[in-house]
């Protein structure tokens, strides 16, 4: 849900922080680095989406939760309080619960002035009188690096790796015009009390936040897409009455050197095609086809 957001600025970066609880900022500053030519946006551009969905069963069946700010389902009002915004320091706290009254959403925004960092704390509560089960939890966001600010360059498109426990959205210097800086942001998982269940980047449009399969991954690292990014935790059970502590990042770098890129190659002119929900159209190469149409994760 598009909703108010609480603008830091600093040395090296500015950020918002909704009141929902997404790092994001409706046509402005959600995630930008300050440099010395300008500043370059990377998650507020085009499609504005980032935030957190939720998925669980209880004797009624599955359910689903989510807020990534620019759409939601099945999320009720919001509290929120900024309880710290100096020269050193912004902190704000968010609280949502779910319109069926089974779970409750606490988060901890952190970010210093001086630093590139974004530090996410999520806490998720049973309110039931009864234990859900196969719960999954994902922090999703459509990342488009360098793309936008005074100085934004990259028309959404990016290169994408991951790890076990994170995902990296990047331009190379090389593909940047002369005078332009590319930067890498990186979204990771930190130890909770849910196993960590994987790190996914998908094709944007495939919709990810609002269904359990991670649908339509990036073919290959080797060439620039739009692009989203998935961390994912997954419990067996929710007891009535617990709390969850969850826990992630965001930071981003400017390259001073382009990142090695692995993989097989991959063209837009292959015949072969991935045609996404909204219409869109991808085109990979006959021995991909399989891989990058399967749902993951």
């Amino acid at each position: 849900m598009i909703n108010p957001a609480t603008v830091g600025n600093g040395q090296r970066a500015s950020v918002g922080f909704t009141d929902r609880g997404q790092l994001m900022n409706l046509n402005g500053v959600a995630l930008e680095s300050v440099e010395a030519d300008g500043t370059y946006e990377h998650l507020s551009p085009g499609a504005p989406e980032e935030g957190y969905a939720l998925f669980y069963f209880n004797a009624a069946g599955d359910h689903v939760a989510y807020d990534v700010f620019f759409t939601d389902l099945n999320m009720g009002p919001a509290t929120h309080q900024v309880v710290r915004s100096d020269a050193l320091e912004l902190v704000k706290l968010s609280d949502v619960g779910t319109l069926d009254g089974l779970l409750r959403i606490r988060q901890t925004f952190t970010w210093s002035t001086n630093a590139t960092r974004v530090d996410i704390r999520m806490e998720v509560t049973n309110l039931s009188s009864g234990d859900l089960s196969d719960v999954l939890i994902k922090r999703y966001a459509d990342l488009d690096v360098d793309t936008g600010g005074s100085r934004g360059w990259a028309g959404f498109e990016n290169h994408w790796l991951t790890n076990r426990d994170s995902v990296m959205a990047f331009d190379n210097p090389s593909e940047a015009a002369a005078g332009y800086r590319a930067h890498i942001v990186n979204m990771v998982a930190m130890p909770g009390d849910f196993p960590y269940l994987g790190s996914f980047a998908g094709l944007f449009g495939g919709n990810q936040y609002n269904q359990r399969p991670n649908l339509y991954p990036v073919p290959s690292p080797n060439v620039r897409v739009d692009g989203v990014a998935v961390l994912q935790w997954h419990g067996d059970r929710l007891r009535s009455g617990e709390t969850v502590r969850l826990h992630c990042y965001y930071d981003v770098y400017c390259l001073c050197s382009d990142v090695p890129l692995p993989g097989p190659p991959w063209k837009r002119e292959d015949k072969e095609a991935i045609v996404l929900p909204d219409g869109t159209k991808y085109k990979v190469t006959q021995s991909l086809k399989q891989d990058a149409a399967k749902p993951t994760g």
